[in-house]
């Protein structure tokens, strides 16, 4: 066998030797490799396969153990991917969940692997989907989020900026000066921090009644 597997030239020379089933069979004397073939009249009969058949020696010497066995590796290594491999799943005291063995999974006691039923590229394209539809879902509230800052620096637009009542160097005891510096100061991610304990100032914007 070469290094490198070339399935095209193995290919062509099965497809060049005796076709029909080969089995191993013996005439009295020796065993023989028998080939089912396809007669003229349309019946199938079995037929030793020689070595002194060209496309059925060079068979015989391309199919060596080796390169079968290099066959089966590729084989089973594709089946990993492709093929639901059944879950041992195994549970041991004290422990409170179960764990599946062929895919070094654990879960809970009354819960299943996640890779139960499913080949290793489902589950990965069953993933791929999860993280799609989280990524969506992040992009639309990452929207939404920026919708509603939008908004609230247009209503922080159309306040004053400055206290009709209040100096421009105090805004602590304006509650109202103070809740737009809060807002302002978190939509521009800066730090703000309110040094005054005094309380706020009654007499801001309260409604004059008018006298009757």
């Amino acid at each position: 066998m070469t290094t490198e597997l070339d399935l095209t030239a193995l290919r062509d020379i099965a497809k060049a030797a005796t076709e029909g089933d080969w089995t191993v069979g013996t005439d009295g004397t020796s065993e023989n490799v028998y080939a089912d073939w396809e007669t003229e009249h349309g019946d199938y009969a079995k037929r030793v396969v020689k070595v002194g058949n060209r496309p059925d020696a060079t068979h015989i010497a391309a199919f060596d153990p080796p390169t079968v066995l290099a066959l089966l590796d590729r084989v089973e290594a594709a089946e990993l991917w492709t093929v639901a491999h059944p879950c041992q799943v195994s549970h041991e005291q004290p422990y409170d969940f179960k764990w599946c063995e062929t895919h070094d999974r654990t879960f809970p006691l009354d819960g299943d692997c996640d890779h139960k039923g499913k080949s290793a590229l489902q589950w990965q394209d069953g993933r791929e989907q999860e993280q799609r539809a989280r990524a969506l879902r992040a992009e639309g509230r990452a929207e939404a989020a920026e919708k509603a800052v939008a908004a609230v620096r247009e209503a922080l637009e159309a306040h004053p900026k400055a206290c009709d009542r209040h100096t421009e160097d105090d805004p602590i005891k304006c509650g109202w000066k103070r809740a737009v510096a809060d807002v302002s100061h978190a939509l521009d991610g800066t730090a703000y921090q309110t040094l005054s304990t005094e309380p706020l100032a009654s007499d801001h914007h309260t409604p004059e009644t008018e006298t009757p």
